[in-house]
Formats: structure tokens, sequence, C-alpha cells
């Protein structure tokens, strides 16, 4: 028997002679048997992380996953993001493969976070209550109002009048609403 190897990253070729031998000594023809071994399977990709929903105060933070290969290690690839929807509600996909030193691909594993805004904004106080005389013209002061993502804006909700010549009270309302329709606490 006689046997060599020949090996590269992604193959090897092995060849054995074989002959047969008597007690006299006597050789036969030899037989050759030429095996290749090739690399050819695709690596083992895992999962990426699970598919979350996240507020729009918050980062959305991708889990890639991790691949082995039989043969020549593996290399995760990121193959890219699409984003799609609006500022209340944005998606996020993430997607990768894996290859090993042979170029064979693994399946594609895809990742994805929706950041969405359902938090209302913050308003601020109204003016004080105030008592004024009947010939003065009652001032009042609007609240103010932010929101984390989408910017907010004050909502005059009314006016209501109550009482008689002598004491009248006048009331309003505000709301404050963001670009996704979330609306916070009213003022008065």
């Amino acid at each position: 028997l006689i046997s060599s190897t020949t090996t590269g990253n992604c193959s090897a070729v092995i060849t054995r002679i074989w002959d047969a031998t008597d007690a006299c000594g006597n050789h036969s023809a030899t037989r050759i048997q030429i095996i290749t071994v090739r690399d050819t399977q695709a690596p083992t990709i895992g999962q990426a992380g699970a598919n979350s929903t996240v507020e729009c105060t918050a980062t959305p933070s991708f889990t890639q996953p991790t691949a082995s290969d039989a043969c020549n290690g593996a290399t995760v690839n990121f193959l890219g993001e699409v984003t799609a929807g609006n500022s209340c509600s944005k998606t996020f996909t993430r997607t990768w493969d894996a290859t090993d030193a042979c170029a064979n691909h693994s399946a594609t594993r895809t990742q994805v976070i929706t950041v969405v805004d359902t938090q209302a904004p913050t308003i601020g106080t109204a003016g004080i209550d105030a008592t004024i005389e009947c010939t003065a013209t009652p001032l009042f002061t609007q609240p103010t109002a932010s929101d984390a993502c989408n910017g907010a804006t004050v909502n005059f909700l009314g006016e209501v009048t109550a009482g008689n010549g002598c004491s009248r009270s006048i009331t309003r309302r505000w709301d404050a609403t963001d670009a996704c329709g979330n609306h916070s606490a009213t003022r008065t």
C-alpha cells in the first residue's frame, strides 16, 4: 500500500496504490484508487435575535446570529437593512447569512424591530387661576407641550362660562397631541 494526499483549503485528493505479493515475492499489477474530498456543505447558521417592538425613545438593538462549519470555519455576513413605515410605526429588518472558506453560503436569518410612538406628549401647566374686575379682559396663558419623538401641538378644547353678571367664571381647556395621535392629559 502506498498512500499520498494533496490538500488545498477546499479539497483534498487522496491516492492509494495497491499490489499483491505472494510468499515468493512475486508482485501483481498495481491498482489505484483516488478519492477527492471537497467542502460543498454550507455552514450552519443560528437564529438572529427575536423580533421585537420598542418605543421611539429607545434605540433598536439587533443580535446577529452565530455560525459554525464542519470543515473550514464560518463567517457571519451582514447583508443589509431595510426600513419601512413612518415616524409612528417604523420597521427595521436586518438580514445575515454565513459563508465558509470555500464560499458555501448558509440560509439567511432576519430580525425585525418595530419602533412605535404610543407615548403621549408632555403638557405643561396653564396659566394660574385669577380673579379680575368686570371691566378687565381675561388673559389666558395656554400651556406648552413637548414630545420625545414627533413634536406636539397644543389644542384648545373649548371654553365654558358659568355664573351671572355679578360673578362669572370662564374656564378654558387644552390638551396636546403628537403626530401619531397620542393625547396628553388636559389642562384648565
